[in-house]
């Protein structure tokens, strides 16, 4: 809102005889968290400016800049902001752990450890408001239908296709990665403002969830969106937030197996380089995995069910936030290939 717009409406407010300061006010607020997410940021309700999630930002030595959770009562400022609009601000929260370990449940756990999510696939996930949570964990992603696969495993998809990370197949030059129902592959969207928010989110936070690529393209497109409500505040806020959401889950993609007969697609963290995905030769029994998949010098295996393999195989069941994975050398979650 501009600062002449803001003159016309007190004169107008003036010239009735009213008194529009607390509606004016409101609107600047509700103004500002939008232009906030539209950096891929949260505003800080206190001076209205923007910080990225998982940041410092304006928080003191052991905090963290997360989402606010929405909350039974509101004070000073925030009570102007709209109950859905609040997970548009930001607050400064205690990073209570350093990894390996995260908070989980009051208290800080290893983020390795297989017995807190027991559902399959399951591992922690920190999410936007800094908590942590389970999700797909490393080694594991969402389908299309928001079930959890195992990566490298046939999973949901056709015969001889794999299913792998989006960020993995963008970078094979012979397969097409669509962009989701609703959003079309362009080299530039048109509207600029989206084409900076899908930037921060690919820079702050490695998430390329919405890059695209069609038709043997040599370049990465954008998965822009066909109708961005940008007019309406009510409708182009949930709009981000639920945009902004989507950089807590790691998506999954169905592609043709590239790989020669015998062989399979895998990403082994012990190799000198654990972001490479290379072909190996693999079991035919890791197509419907219903485990993690094991690798045995060079080779795929499924493990046998009736083998307590997590006890005895070097493969751990770990989960790092997005953008990072356990690096086995290194004892730590570093940024990278896994949970990107």
């Amino acid at each position: 809102m501009s600062r002449m717009f803001e003159v016309v409406i007190q004169l107008s407010c003036l010239l009735a005889g009213i008194s529009c300061v607390v509606a004016l006010d409101q609107d600047l607020i509700i103004d500002r968290i939008q232009y906030c997410l539209e950096q891929g940021q949260l505003m800080n309700i206190k001076d209205r400016k923007c910080h990225s999630i998982f940041g410092q930002g304006p928080c003191d030595d052991g905090e963290w800049w997360v989402q606010k959770s929405p909350g039974p009562s509101c004070s000073g400022k925030e009570c102007k902001v709209p109950k859905e609009f609040i997970t548009g601000l930001g607050e400064c929260k205690p990073n209570r752990c350093a990894l390996p370990k995260v908070f989980y449940n009051g208290t800080c756990v290893y983020i390795e450890n297989a017995s807190v999510c027991t559902e399959r696939g399951k591992g922690l996930v920190v999410n936007l408001k800094g908590e942590t949570e389970c999700k797909c964990g490393n080694g594991w992603a969402q389908d299309s239908f928001g079930k959890c696969q195992q990566l490298f495993s046939q999973g949901n998809c056709k015969d001889n296709e794999i299913f792998i990370t989006r960020t993995e197949a963008l970078k094979r030059n012979d397969i097409d990665v669509p962009c989701r129902i609703g959003d079309t592959c362009k080299k530039e969207c048109e509207e600029k403002t989206y084409k900076y928010f899908i930037q921060t989110l690919n820079e702050s936070y490695g998430f390329i969830d919405n890059r695209c690529k069609i038709e043997g393209q040599s370049k990465l497109g954008i998965c822009c969106p066909n109708d961005i409500p940008q007019s309406n505040l009510n409708e182009s806020i949930p709009w981000y937030l639920d945009r902004l959401k989507t950089i807590e889950d790691t998506r999954g993609i169905c592609i043709r197996n590239p790989c020669p007969p015998g062989q399979s697609l895998f990403s082994d963290l012990n190799s000198v380089d654990p972001d490479a995905v290379t072909c190996y030769e693999a079991d035919d029994s890791i197509k419907t995995c219903k485990d993690d998949i094991d690798f045995i010098e060079g080779f795929l295996v499924c493990p046998d069910p009736l083998f307590d393999i997590k006890s005895t195989s070097t493969k751990l069941a770990i989960a790092c936030r997005r953008g990072y994975f356990w690096h086995r050398r290194k004892k730590r979650c570093v940024r990278g290939y896994g949970r990107r």
